[in-house]
């Protein structure tokens, strides 16, 4: 059984675990992935991490059951769950809902671009240099989940999932993914905005001054991009 006292932001806490360490060998999942901020996750390791911060120990995985009890619990928590085998979300069947989200923009991968747009706008448009930094993040962050989101309907989930498997989610790989399925794009102006997020999170780069136009400019790199793969979504 699944311990109550497990929260939203244990379940948080451990999805940022597992981001930087990665799936121990043996717990991923075959069947369903929990799906956030663009990425997948295996439901019942991500259950048994979360433990770890609501109660102190990683929760054995013989002690509750995968599928229905694990996903029902994340769902409740409003988390998404997806179904592997047809690239279907599930739907809580409890009282509990996710955010009501436009039909349209139901995709985890879009749902992220969305947000991290918007805040991108927000914060490139303030008058704080912390807050430029931010910006070009965000935007930069937008164009990778619109990539990821583009190639799961395209090829399906499974292709992500291999290449977050082997570490090789990056903006050139995921370019070269869809230029073999005959998406073209200028790359250039992703190539800036690339180069103006490591200047501001890579670690073996100094820190570099951001400004205000300089978080403008990635905002509208990624909104005409975004625009340019989902125009009937997102306009320009």
């Amino acid at each position: 059984m699944i311990p109550r006292n497990i929260t939203r932001e244990h379940v948080l806490k451990a999805l940022r675990e597992i981001d930087i360490n990665g799936v121990p060998k043996g717990r991923d999942s075959r069947k369903f992935v929990l799906l956030c901020e663009g990425k997948a996750f295996p439901p019942k390791y991500v259950v048994s991490l979360a433990n770890k911060y609501a109660n102190g120990i990683e929760l054995d995985s013989s002690t509750f059951s995968g599928g229905k009890e694990t996903n029902k619990f994340l769902m409740n928590l409003e988390f998404e769950i997806l179904d592997k085998s047809t690239s279907k979300a599930l739907r809580p069947d409890t009282g509990i809902r996710p955010k009501r989200i436009p039909a349209k923009i139901r995709s985890p991968w879009l749902e992220g671009a969305k947000e991290n747009l918007e805040l991108a706008e927000e914060y490139a448009k303030q008058d704080r240099e912390i807050l430029w930094g931010e910006a070009i993040s965000l935007s930069f962050k937008a164009v990778m989940n619109t990539l990821q989101g583009r190639i799961v309907d395209l090829k399906g989930i499974k292709v992500i999932e291999q290449l977050r498997k082997n570490k090789k989610v990056s903006l050139d790989v995921l370019i070269g993914i869809l230029q073999k399925e005959g998406l073209m794009f200028q790359s250039r102006d992703l190539d800036n905005l690339r180069h103006l997020r490591n200047l501001v999170e890579h670690p073996d780069i100094p820190y570099v001054r951001q400004s205000k136009k300089g978080a403008l400019y990635a905002f509208n790199v990624a909104r005409s991009f975004i625009s340019q793969i989902y125009p009937e979504i997102f306009k320009p």
